[in-house]
């Protein structure tokens, strides 16, 4: 089981939930703290939000959504009164009821029952277009648009204390999940140098997986994962041609992920890019 606390710094605590090595992560600044992507378990949001409200002391809280999958926005009624940011595709989506539906499905299938209610984040600030920065006394934000994993992805970058957000990419522990076109996703990761050149990051916490403190292992992600979405074209016309055994080796879960590989070469099949 993950620790609760994967990572801990003066301004910044990763929690790690003990499912999928979600991460939830917190940024103190000055005048805010900013909440990013709570999850899983109702006992780990509630010491998540026990740990908030200790730290908090009178400060503006933001909740931050990368995005919309339903492990990611399930802790969002546990935390009322909070602001939120997440981009505009996000606030923009049709379908929010299917990622509610999603939640009280997991929770029934587990037996799990939530003390808040399951309701779908309503963003007050929306990142429409890369490079939008934001200034909260002294801290910058700035979003970048994050599609390929999902539409509505989104990267948030906190300056200082210097550290990407980066949703469910450049995971250490998942290959890409392609849920809505693999030509969106090399363009998302093509914004991995920009970003490096225009920003101070120390530090890249991916949605699941390991907090990477350099930029040598942000770029090796980086490829890692444009490495994959290669061989993954490649096997959509013949599936002998994927190289299993490099990616066995790669990321620990891989026998788990299979169905997760299957759907992304039905989903290049079937999508035009």
């Amino acid at each position: 089981m993950a620790e609760p606390i994967q990572f801990l710094h003066e301004h910044v605590t990763v929690f790690t939930s003990a499912l999928y090595q979600t991460n939830s992560v917190l940024i103190e600044t000055p005048r805010a703290v900013f909440l990013v992507d709570p999850s899983w378990l109702p006992g780990e949001v509630l010491r998540i939000r026990a740990f908030v409200e200790q730290r908090r002391r009178e400060r503006t809280l933001y909740l931050v959504f990368t995005h919309s999958d339903f492990d990611h926005i399930l802790g969002y009624g546990a935390f009322p009164g909070a602001r939120v940011i997440a981009s505009g595709p996000f606030a923009d989506k049709l379908d929010k009821i299917k990622d509610i539906a999603q939640i009280r499905a997991f929770d029934l299938a587990h037996y799990i029952e939530r003390p808040w209610s399951l309701t779908y984040p309503e963003p007050d600030i929306t990142i429409r277009t890369d490079g939008k920065a934001m200034h909260f006394s002294g801290t910058v934000l700035t979003g970048y648009l994050a599609p390929g994993h999902t539409r509505e992805g989104m990267y948030l970058l906190v300056e200082p204390p210097g550290v990407w957000i980066a949703g469910d990419y450049l995971s250490d522990v998942e290959f890409p999940f392609v849920e809505d076109n693999i030509g969106a996703y090399r363009r998302t990761m093509a914004k991995t140098d920009r970003i490096l050149r225009l920003h101070h990051v120390q530090w890249m916490v991916p949605g699941h997986g390991t907090v990477a403190d350099s930029q040598q292992e942000i770029l090796r992600r980086r490829d890692h994962a444009l490495e994959y979405l290669d061989d993954l074209e490649r096997a959509v016309g013949d599936p002998q041609a994927f190289p299993t055994e490099k990616y066995r080796s790669r990321y620990p879960f891989w026998e788990a992920l299979q169905e997760n590989h299957a759907k992304n070469i039905a989903h290049c099949r079937g999508v035009t890019r």
